[in-house]
């Protein structure tokens, strides 16, 4: 394909949200779910990149080349989803090495299967030139793998969605804007890669998913600056609730490692006299006298007087760090 195609632009311009994106992520780290996203928007940038190097490729031998080494990103992509999902709404006990070893088989075989493409018909069974508008461009037939690692794709797609989807809920209101970004980034391929494999767009033999990821991209930039995707988590909310909700009657305040409220108990609502609506996403410092004074973990040495609307209460202060498997906060 020419340099001039409009097509060219575009991916660099794809490269170039999914990269910035991807340092965004890297500055976050160790923030829950953000290295699984670092690897998510490279998956990306590699897919876009060779992409290109496709489209320029004077021959068939040539793209057949590049269009094989784009698989490492497509694999790369669903997997990273879907370990940012888990670990980015507190699912981490998932994130282990056998669950890991699991998840990574089907990328793994996907891959050996392009880097060998030329000795057999698993991934592809057939591949040619096709012209459309005076641009020569390949087109691919699936083999008997490729609908097993399609399918595989939309599988993890759904299963990192469904906790993602919890976050949209009417009482989860610090993260919906940030959650709805997060899966309108997440849809927009899928739903171009749908309509290629369903052979319903003008030009058959293009794949506009690469094409996608530029609104991907962007919509992932807007929940890591608009919607503070690491500045408010709601992964400390669901350990919480193992850990202490689930087995203590008295009040509980769940914040993140930024101090921003993300989960109370309604004996706690009580105490403090204030709707859980409200108080998420607030700042700690607003809800709790002397917060700033509270230990790491460990009781409060003086008993906290809070104001409420029945008057003055003095209340016993214990703070209790909460942490992944991996000992992060």
């Amino acid at each position: 394909m020419p340099a001039e195609s409009p097509l060219i632009p575009v991916m660099v311009v794809t490269i170039a949200v999914a990269t910035t994106a991807a340092f965004l992520a890297w500055r976050e780290r160790p923030e829950p779910g953000a290295t699984p996203l670092v690897a998510m928007f490279l998956g990306q940038s590699w897919w876009a990149a060779f992409f290109v190097f496709e489209l320029q490729a004077p021959t068939l031998a040539a793209k057949t080349l590049w269009s094989d080494v784009q698989w490492l990103g497509v694999v790369v992509i669903p997997v990273g989803w879907l370990l940012f999902a888990l670990e980015y709404t507190g699912r981490d006990r998932y994130l282990r090495a056998r669950y890991l070893l699991a998840v990574a088989a089907v990328p793994t075989v996907t891959v050996a299967l392009a880097m060998t493409d030329g000795y057999h018909d698993l991934l592809y069974t057939g591949t040619t030139l096709v012209e459309s508008g005076g641009t020569t461009m390949l087109q691919r037939t699936g083999g008997p793998w490729y609908w097993v690692v399609t399918a595989y794709t939309y599988l993890l797609g759904v299963v990192g969605a469904v906790p993602m989807l919890r976050l949209v809920r009417r009482d989860a209101v610090p993260f919906r804007g940030q959650s709805a970004a997060i899966l309108l980034g997440t849809v927009t391929p899928g739903v171009a890669n749908l309509l290629f494999l369903g052979g319903v767009l003008p030009v058959p033999a293009f794949d506009p998913t690469p094409m996608a990821f530029t609104i991907s991209g962007v919509a992932f930039l807007g929940a890591i600056s608009r919607f503070r995707l690491f500045g408010t988590s709601p992964s400390p909310n669901r350990r919480a609730r193992r850990l202490i909700f689930e087995r203590m009657q008295e009040g509980a305040v769940v914040v993140d490692s930024h101090d921003y409220v993300v989960d109370m108990n309604g004996r706690a609502t009580d105490i403090l006299g204030v709707s859980r609506r409200a108080a998420l996403g607030s700042p700690a410092t607003d809800l709790l006298p002397e917060y700033d004074s509270y230990p790491a973990d460990g009781r409060v040495t003086d008993p906290v007087t809070v104001h409420t609307e029945s008057g003055p209460r003095s209340l016993d202060v214990a703070v209790t760090a909460i942490t992944d498997i991996h000992g992060q906060s």
